[in-house]
């Protein structure tokens, strides 16, 4: 965690904390919603949930007030998600402190909103880990945006997988009758495990301790993992690919766009499509598709998205589309 940021996030609690009577005033200022029940899937992969404190999201039709999907067997953080009106927010985790029971969720945690100056605040209470769960059991989400005052609402929730496979390393998988849990530490699959284990932990999506040069060379050639940069005017940008032999590889993008100085980096989960290609599905945006391929005859690799991802993949017009190319050799 950053410790610039951290103090960020300890100054908001601060804040909220002096005008919580204020809060309760203001709650038709902000006009947080409850999203129906049918519009948060728990029955799939793993994510960190929080409900109205005063609502059973078994038995209520409303009750959600926040979602943060953790996508394939590393928990990649995907952008949270809250309703505001009528509309979908996105919400960024920049910076987090307190004790992480699992799951790398934080006592404390400040996620951006869309707009600059605009923040979600999340102050929770986490029981221990038990049965693949930690259980939010109390806490307090505010919302800060600009000319507007805060709105704080009391919350419980639980971060979780809808099936155990879900946390079990890519590495391990289905091998439970091979004897050792534990591959030697000079196998390949040794090297892919401690880049996804890094990649697990950080809140940079590119930025973690990776043996890339080992990756590439135990590939082959045969998938697209690597470290690529961006090749563009106007533009830098780095990307990292993780794919395993089985299993959903992962994708950390980051770029900055040098006319705005806008910066979008987003962690995804990524499946085989055709040959030499890679596609990232997100429900939300709906019908956002990243897909990355191979360019023939070289090792670098064409990223294209569909229309539907911008401008709410980021929220600031920033695009990942371009030529990418591989620095690691």
């Amino acid at each position: 965690m950053l410790t610039h940021g951290l103090a960020i996030l300890l100054a908001f609690c601060v804040l909220v904390r002096a005008s919580a009577g204020v809060a309760q005033t203001a709650a038709k200022d902000i006009d947080l919603e409850l999203f129906e029940r049918s519009q948060i899937d728990r029955d799939t992969g793993c994510s960190v949930v929080l409900w109205q404190h005063d609502r059973n999201p078994e038995q209520d039709k409303h009750a959600y007030l926040f979602h943060e999907p953790l996508i394939g067997q590393n928990h990649v953080r995907q952008s949270a998600r809250i309703k505001i009106g009528d509309e979908i927010t996105l919400l960024k985790r920049v910076a987090t402190g307190g004790n992480s029971p699992g799951y790398r969720l934080f006592e404390y945690q400040l996620y951006q909103l869309p707009e600059e100056n605009e923040f979600a605040i999340l102050e929770l209470k986490l029981a221990e880990m038990q049965l693949g769960a930690v259980e939010v059991v109390s806490g307090k989400l505010t919302v800060v945006m600009d000319r507007k005052p805060k709105f704080r609402v009391s919350v419980k929730g639980k971060a979780s997988c809808a099936t155990s496979d879900a946390v079990v390393p890519p590495d391990e998988g289905n091998k439970a009758s091979s004897g050792s849990r534990k591959p030697s530490s000079s196998s390949p699959n040794s090297i892919m495990t401690a880049c996804f284990e890094a990649a697990k932990s950080t809140d940079i999506p590119t930025d973690f301790e990776c043996d890339w040069k080992g990756v590439v060379a135990s590939s082959q050639g045969a998938t697209l993992s690597g470290k690529y940069k961006l090749r563009a005017n106007g533009a830098d940008g780095v990307m990292t690919i993780l794919e395993p032999d089985d299993g959903p590889a992962y994708v950390g993008i980051q770029t900055l766009r040098h006319s705005t100085t806008a910066v979008c980096d987003v962690g995804m989960g990524a499946l085989r499509g055709e040959k030499n290609e890679l596609i990232a599905r997100f429900d939300d945006p709906g019908d956002c598709d990243v897909r990355v391929s191979r360019i023939r005859g070289t090792t670098s690799v064409k990223v294209t998205t569909t229309k539907q991802c911008n401008p709410d993949l980021c929220g600031n017009g920033t695009s990942f589309d371009g030529q990418w190319v591989l620095t690691t050799k």
